[in-house]
Order: structure tokens, then C-alpha cells, then sequence
């Protein structure tokens, strides 16, 4: 696994080291991309999409949705990835749309993920199943075409996605801790390498990795609430009672 995981690494810092435009433009090409097998997936998944998979629709209430949510809190950790954005934006005004949109998409992306994963394979090869999107495009193929099995591309964009995600974070990381501790930029992303590098290698089995996303996605919530509540006191305090335009 080091294997990967080195090279991984290193890239990412390459990418870091290029700060925000960067990450931008390799954001820019791969979203499209990702966009498009996602879709293309889910339209060939309609071959084998069973309706009846999918009722009886809340036969048990809502209880156990909202129970089902603490598992999909680390899909939505992140947020905080804004606040550093604002500050590069030409036009922060308009931060709060873009950051509604971000959150949007994957939202919708998520639900139609949902609903058609249940709906082609039915809900008790859900349960039972590890990485049920995988295996929903497994049962896809085309004979003929020029992917008759799409769950290589399909993991190929998945990659792509994990280290755009992780480019983030790093730099975020890094940038943050430059300017709270008056760090060059530079030595901070090398340093942050072996903790980046001995933290991944940490779990060591499936559920361990399952434990420390969840831990990740606890915490990453808690924060982004945290910083949200705390910043806008700030701003109350700045505007209201120190009359700071801001």
C-alpha cells in the first residue's frame, strides 16, 4: 500500500506547491469528466432499474433515516474548504452561491447514487455489499463497446476525485499552518509529508479504515459548526458593536 500511497503524496505536494490555481484547473478537468461516466452509469443502470426495489417507501418512518445519516456524514466534511477559497476569490460576494451550488451537486449526485444503486441491486445486496455502487456497475456490461466492464473508469474517476480531495486538505493544511506559526509555505508542505504519510498507514484493515472516516467525518462537522458559530459572533461583534465595515 506504500507504494501507492508515496506517490500519491508526492504529487500532491507538487500540485500544493502550485497554491490555489492549480487545484483549480485540475479541478476543472475532472469534474466534467467525473460528471459525465457518473451519468453515463446511472443511464445504462436503468436497464436492470427495478421500482419495486425501492417501496415500500418509509414503511418504517423516518427514525430510521435519520439514524442511517451519521453514516454519511463524512461524504459532506469539506465545507470548511470554503472559507479558505473566499479569500482567493475575484468576487467573495458571491461565496455563499458558490458554496450552496458545491454543496448541491453532490447532493443530488448522491440521492441519484441512492436510488438507482436500490434500485438495480435491491436493497438486501445493498445491506450486505461493501462498495454497492461498484458493484452495481459491475453487473454492467456492453459487449462491444469500448468499455464492456465500466467499473475501471468508474474507479479511475474515483481516484481522481480522492486526490483532488486530498490536494485540498493539504493545502489548506499547509497554508493554515504558514500563517498561524509564520512558516515559509514550503517547509510546511514537506513537513507535513511523513504525518500525511504515517497517518494513512495507520489502519490497517477494512473496518479500521471505516472507523477512522467516521471519526474524520464527527470532527469534521463539529468544526465546520464550530467555525461557522465562532466567525459569525465575530462578525456581529465586528459590525454591530465596533461599527468595522467588513
Amino acid at each position: 500500500i506504500w507504494a501507492i500511497i508515496i506517490p500519491f503524496i508526492w504529487i500532491g505536494a507538487y500540485m500544493v506547491f502550485g497554491g490555489i490555481n492549480s487545484i483549480a484547473r485540475a479541478y476543472q478537468i475532472i469534474f466534467p469528466i467525473s460528471f459525465f461516466i457518473l451519468i453515463l452509469c446511472y443511464v445504462l443502470s436503468i436497464r436492470i432499474f427495478d421500482v419495486n426495489h425501492l417501496r415500500p417507501v418509509l414503511s418504517e418512518g423516518l427514525m430510521p433515516v435519520i439514524r442511517g445519516l451519521k453514516s454519511t456524514v463524512l461524504v459532506f466534511t469539506g465545507c470548511e474548504v470554503v472559507m479558505v477559497i473566499t479569500a482567493f476569490m475575484q468576487h467573495p460576494e458571491h461565496a455563499i452561491k458558490a458554496m450552496l451550488t458545491g454543496i448541491a451537486i453532490p447532493m443530488i449526485l448522491y440521492i441519484l447514487t441512492v436510488v438507482m444503486v436500490i434500485g438495480g441491486l435491491s436493497i438486501d445486496s445493498v445491506i450486505t455489499s461493501t462498495w454497492p455502487t461498484i458493484d452495481l456497475v459491475r453487473s454492467l456490461e456492453i459487449t462491444g463497446f469500448f468499455f464492456e466492464r465500466f467499473e475501471f473508469p468508474l474507479l479511475v474517476i474515483w481516484m481522481m476525485q480522492m486526490f483532488c480531495i486530498f490536494s485540498s486538505f493539504y493545502f489548506n493544511a499547509a497554508l493554515g499552518i504558514s500563517q498561524v506559526f509564520k512558516i515559509r509555505l514550503v517547509p510546511v508542505i514537506f513537513g507535513l509529508m511523513p504525518v500525511i504519510f504515517i497517518t494513512a498507514m495507520i489502519p490497517v484493515r477494512i473496518n479500521d479504515v471505516f472507523a477512522v472516516g467516521d471519526v474524520i467525518g464527527r470532527m469534521g462537522i463539529l468544526l465546520f459548526f464550530l467555525l461557522s458559530v465562532l466567525l459569525s459572533v465575530v462578525l456581529i461583534i465586528r459590525k454591530k458593536v465596533l461599527k468595522q465595515n467588513v
